[in-house]
């Protein structure tokens, strides 16, 4: 039996998308509820807290997917946060996960190239 998570068209199409929360987010285990949401939706990446109190990561899934878990870090993340702004950088194909599912990393993310920041995607909540 087919999974629906991976019906829609372009389901085998993997992208990878960086991005950073700001906010009130300290203490408020929001990698951990992160985590949650992308186990239950299939993506994998990774999610860590920042000495600046922002969390950043990475997630990376088929598009249908990750506009799912964009939705989540942006409007509703865990439930004591409070989140100011958001940032994605552009959206890269992938061939293949880099991870094996959706890990939280307590120290220096893994070395990746320099993300092009896009100011499309910043938003402020009031």
């Amino acid at each position: 039996m087919e999974d629906d998570k991976w019906k829609y068209k372009d389901s085998y199409v993997l992208f990878r998308q960086p991005f950073e929360i700001v906010g009130y987010l300290e203490e408020t285990l929001f990698c951990e509820h992160a985590k949650g949401k992308a186990d239950s939706l299939g993506i994998r990446g990774y999610c860590m807290d920042t000495e600046e109190g922002t969390v950043n990561g990475e997630i990376q899934g088929p598009t249908h997917l990750l506009s799912n878990m964009k939705i989540w870090l942006t409007r509703v993340g865990s439930p004591k946060a409070i989140i100011q702004y958001y940032y994605f950088a552009h959206k890269e194909r992938i061939n293949q996960f880099d991870f094996e599912d959706f890990v939280i990393f307590p120290g220096t993310p893994p070395k990746r190239k320099k993300w092009r920041w896009t100011k499309d995607f910043t938003h402020l909540h009031q």
